[in-house]
């Protein structure tokens, strides 16, 4: 057996494969958020494992604001993309409420 195969075989054992994701996670946390696990296992944590807007377990996503590059909060995929494609504008946000409110008759 050849040396490329047999680094195919051993990286796709489940244990191999388990610990180059926990590398991999734990590279992107510190180099896009500086955070080390342990940081966001604290958040996490803090969290009850619960997204900050919605409260639903789910998994979570480092939030944070795109011009100071300040850590919020952990946020599920759905509000993660909500408040990007709001682009972190207050009354994009406010006026997305009003118009849900205009169109949210109750009809009896």
């Amino acid at each position: 057996m050849d040396k490329k195969r047999k680094r195919r075989l051993y990286e796709q054992r489940p244990e191999v494969r388990a610990r180059e994701s926990k590398r991999k996670r734990e590279s992107h946390l510190q180099k896009k958020y500086g955070l080390s696990i342990n940081d966001y296992d604290y958040y996490y944590h803090m969290q009850n494992g619960r997204c900050a807007i919605c409260s639903k377990e789910s998994k979570l996503y480092v939030d944070h604001n795109h011009k100071t590059g300040k850590i919020r909060e952990l946020l599920c995929h759905s509000c993660n993309i909500l408040i990007g494609h709001a682009k972190e504008d207050m009354f994009i946000l406010q006026e997305a409420i009003n118009y849900i409110i205009r169109h949210n008759t109750i009809s009896t």
